[in-house]
């Protein structure tokens, strides 16, 4: 069950300046800058898409044959303790709208991961989402969704985060 209010941690409560708050995700997201991802938890850092133009790679609405909505983005910065600067955001849901999900199948789940500079996916390397919030709105969406990493050495995943944000692109293709 998602908090009613926000809450701050008594020690430690601020990284980089700003309060770590824990509300429900849909009101988190409205707060984050504009094409921004925000990680908390042991992995911590703010990513965000340079230029909305190239870095909405494929936003898909109504994609056949079972009318989804498919979103893949391009964030850049770093997260602390990691060393990768250029990250992919991968999600899927079936049509537009707000979906909240307590539990995410592996295999449903949106994927955080890291990308070479031409683009190729760094296989092993990934945040899965397990619980959360998205909303898709075709060219507009936002996300709060808790995260576990991958670091391809363990069948297991661990390091549980926090991610939150969203996106604005100037088009959205429709096939």
């Amino acid at each position: 069950m998602w908090l009613g209010a926000a809450l701050v941690a008594a020690s430690g409560g601020f990284v980089g300046g700003h309060a770590l708050i824990a509300m429900r995700p849909s009101i988190v997201a409205s707060h984050v800058a504009s094409n921004t991802i925000i990680v908390t938890g042991k992995y911590a850092g703010t990513l965000k898409l340079e230029d909305p133009a190239k870095d909405c790679a494929e936003v898909f609405d109504d994609l056949p044959p079972k009318k989804v909505d498919v979103v893949k983005l391009y964030y850049f910065g770093k997260l602390s303790g990691l060393s990768y600067g250029e990250w992919s955001f991968i999600a899927a849901e079936k049509g537009k709208g707000t979906f909240t999900r307590s539990s995410i199948p592996e295999s449903e789940a949106p994927i955080l991961s890291p990308f070479s500079p031409t683009k190729v996916i760094v296989t092993g390397n990934f945040f899965s989402g397990t619980s959360g919030t998205i909303t898709i709105g075709g060219k507009t969406g936002s996300f709060s969704f808790k995260m576990t990493w991958s670091d391809g050495t363990t069948s297991a995943h661990s390091s549980a985060s926090t991610m939150t944000g969203n996106w604005s692109c100037p088009t959205v293709e429709t096939l």
